[in-house]
């Protein structure tokens, strides 16, 4: 029974419904040895909560659902289901054949579970109380997926822009090739998500399907999405894969360096350097 210390209160013990060292198995331990260490708060605050906020204000995680929730309906709606259902028949290339919509429905993807995941913090779930392990997959789920959409949306965005981008661009050519890279950008600024080296080994998996999805496509008598740059029938089109691929881990590894001064600019300044140092300690098994 707790009892109080100089008038107040002390902390409640954190409990969670299994112990942190059993989640997941090996490989999910191996890949996410963060996630699957840290004290399941930790993490929440780490997905949910704005690095210009203090978790107590509150604010910086409405402010972050609120947008989280937008973002999800607007990429769904204008996203996939305008930028799609219109010219499936028409198109000279079905939809899901192009990089850039893989994109777009990674980033629905993301904001679907990063809003899932905000609306469980700030509407449902209590600070102290026990959470289960459920919440410890959505959160590395998310932060996985943080870390694919934000460096494959902006090298969609830059390769769009250098070498395929002529004449007008309509409403869902800029959602799939500017507006998902901005989204994510603001993401990587006003979030405290972290970025982990070596989830580029499971990120880069995501690219290399499209490629082999490309070639599966080219060689079965289809025309390529890309014809100017990228026609699966040359060793040009070799070189772009690999250089693409390099660069993917390139800009992970930068992604990385925002996100580590991000944290060490906003930390002690914005919100409490040890905030959710309370949490610190293993989860007692029940």
């Amino acid at each position: 029974m707790a009892t109080k210390m100089n008038g107040r209160q002390p902390p409640p013990v954190y409990t969670e419904e299994q112990p942190a060292t059993t989640a997941g198995g090996p490989v999910f331990r191996f890949f996410f040895k963060r996630e699957a260490s840290e004290p399941l708060q930790v993490l929440k605050l780490r997905t949910v909560e704005s690095s210009f906020a203090p978790a107590y204000r509150s604010w910086g995680s409405k402010v972050l659902l609120v947008w989280r929730l937008v973002v999800a309906l607007y990429f769904v709606g204008v996203g996939i289901l305008y930028g799609w259902i219109p010219d499936w028949k028409t198109s000279r290339v079905l939809a899901p054949v192009y990089l850039t919509n893989w994109g777009v429905v990674a980033v629905a993807v993301y904001y679907i579970i990063a809003t899932i995941n905000s609306v469980h913090s700030v509407c449902i779930h209590s600070k102290y109380e026990p959470l289960s392990r459920f919440w410890r997959w959505l959160a590395a789920i998310q932060i996985f997926l943080f870390e694919l959409t934000v460096v494959l949306e902006t090298l969609i965005t830059i390769l769009y822009w250098s070498f395929e981008q002529v004449g007008f661009c309509s409403v869902d050519c800029v959602t799939g090739h500017a507006l998902g890279n901005a989204c994510l950008i603001v993401e990587l600024v006003f979030s405290r998500l972290p970025i982990r080296p070596r989830h580029v080994i499971l990120t880069i998996i995501y690219p290399i399907l499209w490629i082999a999805s490309q070639i599966a496509w080219v060689y079965t008598d289809h025309p390529p999405a890309y014809p100017s740059t990228l026609t699966m029938r040359n060793v040009r089109s070799i070189w772009v894969c690999i250089l693409g691929l390099v660069a993917f881990v390139l800009a992970h590894f930068l992604f990385w360096l925002i996100a580590l001064a991000r944290d060490k600019l906003c930390a002690g300044r914005f919100y409490p350097a040890d905030e959710g140092k309370e949490f610190d300690h293993p989860p007692l098994p029940r």
